[in-house]
């Protein structure tokens, strides 16, 4: 029988702190192609539109990949990152917010695959990652909990994504 070669090719995320940052930062940490869909605003004194989260306008390192939507708000960024992905997976701590619920809901509408919610805070994060690492293949769009929301989620999704982007090239010798 032929095997499928199951491998995260890309990573994206609407660049919110926590969850969507964690996996950008594993994206980027081992030079795997990232980006997304991220809300823009409009400075009038420069004439530029700059993408933002709840921190402020991004970083140049999570400029790479990213496309504008034309609102502000977080609902249409959230369904442009839902139909780009090939798969989405949801990670919160003990509590699932309202724009995971909205993923969700989406996710569902649109019949999309995905993998989660996964509450970290009682996961078996061994077994996830296990799940994750033969399940996950394409462009991976990660959605969850904020940084405020959540604090140190970002680097325990940054430590997850890793381990199973890590897993999948061990398997497959890349």
């Amino acid at each position: 029988s032929i095997r499928t070669r199951a491998m995260i090719s890309r990573i994206i995320s609407g660049h919110q702190t926590g969850v969507d940052l964690g996996a950008i930062d594993a994206a980027i940490s081992l030079n795997i192609s990232h980006g997304g869909y991220v809300p823009a605003r409009f400075d009038a004194t420069n004439k530029i539109r700059y993408p933002f989260n709840e921190d402020g306008p991004l970083d140049t390192p999570y400029l790479e990949g990213v496309s504008y939507t034309d609102a502000e708000n977080y609902p249409v960024r959230t369904r442009y990152n839902v139909e780009a992905g090939d798969q989405t997976v949801i990670f919160y701590r003990s509590e699932l917010g309202r724009g995971s619920q909205l993923t969700l809901r989406i996710l569902k509408e649109l019949g999309k695959e995905y993998y989660g919610p996964y509450g970290l805070a009682t996961a078996n994060i061994g077994q996830t990652i296990n799940e994750l690492v033969v399940c996950l293949t394409g462009t991976v769009n990660w959605a969850g909990t904020r940084e405020a929301n959540a604090p140190g989620i970002q680097a325990e999704t940054f430590d997850i994504v890793r381990r199973i982007i890590k897993k999948q090239r061990e398997i497959w010798k890349q």
